[in-house]
């Protein structure tokens, strides 16, 4: 049990043999914890049911009824009902979890409630990124989607007729990232989560107050669940997004393990927590248009994962990569194409590698205009290169012969 000192105006706990300052946030989480209180219990005053998102609500009754964690019942009671029922309004009062989980703009109030991406090359140069925002619900599948679809490279087999894609980290560890992070956030910090994708591997940042008496070494043995924001939790649980509360990073270690990535890695700073997840070697090689001279061994196993140039929870255009040796590379990738030739074999082989890729991303990767981009596909659509299936936002392109240089 955690005794406080009191000392020259300051508050100090034992952790360990140690004595600890207790101060900033920590004091704030500390004395809520110690009044039964959490932070995302206390009532928001000025913020009505009618302001709460419907499409959250729907979301929350869809996968929680579809993972037997809800009802169909549950479908009937109004949205105070269903409030009520997770503990989420009193006295009439929407919770902060109740804002965080189902306001459509819950940034409106805690600065901190989205999320922002970025994607950096192998000279650690920022190519593009992103900023989402939305009811935390919405916001652990949009960063899920939308970095399958635009941040990752998946390797592409055949098995027969069936095409086979394999993405350089489990979906089940990102999704199960993702959800820690945003379960586990500060959000008295007004600072985002910040997601950033290399070709070699991948971070999740997240402010958060860690438990006294815990270490890096704690999370990877089996351990009491601490949660930060207990009523988030519950609504991730609802909904079918979260199994048991204590087993996520299990689940991340061994779904990476299965899938042929390194081993994940946590960092634990006084205000931030740091998931770091290195990619597959087919991946990395796939992402950087080359095959590497040696293997690209992600993590030596000793070392701990810094912050990767992140600041403040703002993804840093100059991030630092740990062990991480680009000059090992024996071609060096394309990072702005020097003509039209090598401009349209890149726009093709990006168009093959992601079906999905669209004239806007492609203009971003490469640093050139859309007008270009737009070009370039037209000629590959009149010289039969490649054709569009499905409509021009919900479409995908197929490529039909090799692309062997300009006619």
């Amino acid at each position: 049990m955690e005794h406080p000192v009191f000392f020259d105006g300051k508050i100090y706990i034992r952790v360990g043999s140690t004595t600890q300052l207790v101060d900033g946030n920590n004091l704030i989480e500390f004395i809520l914890r110690k009044s039964t209180a959490t932070w995302d219990a206390v009532v928001e005053p000025n913020v009505n049911i009618d302001d709460l998102d419907e499409n959250s609500f729907r979301m929350l009754l869809d996968d929680g009824i579809r993972n037997k964690r809800l009802t169909e019942y549950d479908r009937n009671l109004t949205r105070r009902e269903l409030l009520e029922k997770m503990s989420l309004i009193k006295n009439g009062k929407l919770t902060r979890a109740a804002i965080l989980l189902f306001h459509p703009h819950p940034e409106y109030f805690f600065g901190g409630a989205h999320i922002k991406l970025g994607y950096f090359n192998e000279k650690n140069q920022l190519r593009y990124q992103d900023e989402l925002y939305g009811s935390l619900l919405s916001l652990a599948k949009q960063a899920e989607e939308l970095l399958v679809l635009k941040y990752f490279y998946a390797t592409i087999e055949y098995d027969g007729l069936v095409r086979v894609e394999t993405l350089p980290y489990p979906r089940e560890a990102v999704r199960e990232g993702i959800l820690n992070a945003l379960m586990h956030n500060n959000y008295m910090s007004d600072q985002p989560i910040s997601i950033r994708v290399s070709p070699y591997e991948m971070w999740i940042y997240n402010r958060s107050i860690f438990p006294s008496g815990w270490t890096e070494e704690t999370l990877y043995l089996s351990h009491e669940s601490k949660l930060l924001n207990p009523n988030i939790a519950v609504g991730f649980f609802r909904a079918g997004l979260v199994e048991r509360f204590g087993s996520g990073i299990q689940k991340i270690i061994s779904s990476c393990i299965a899938n042929g990535n390194p081993t994940p890695k946590y960092s634990i700073q006084p205000d931030m927590v740091t998931l770091k997840m290195g990619s597959r070697h087919e991946n990395i090689e796939l992402a950087l248009g080359c095959k590497p001279a040696k293997d690209i061994t992600t993590y030596s196993g000793n070392e701990k994962p810094d912050h990767g140039g992140v600041k403040s929870g703002i993804v840093d255009v100059n991030p630092k990569i740990v062990d991480v040796k680009p000059e090992i590379v024996d071609v060096k990738p394309i990072d702005k194409p020097g003509n039209k030739r090598e401009r349209r074999s890149y726009i093709i082989n990006q168009i093959r590698i992601n079906p999905e890729i669209t004239a806007d991303m492609l203009s971003t990767i490469l640093s050139i205009s859309k007008r270009t981009i737009d070009r370039d596909i037209l000629w590959f659509r009149e010289n039969g290169y490649i054709s569009r299936q499905g409509a021009d936002k919900n479409g995908r392109w197929i490529v039909l012969k090799e692309f062997e240089g300009d006619e």
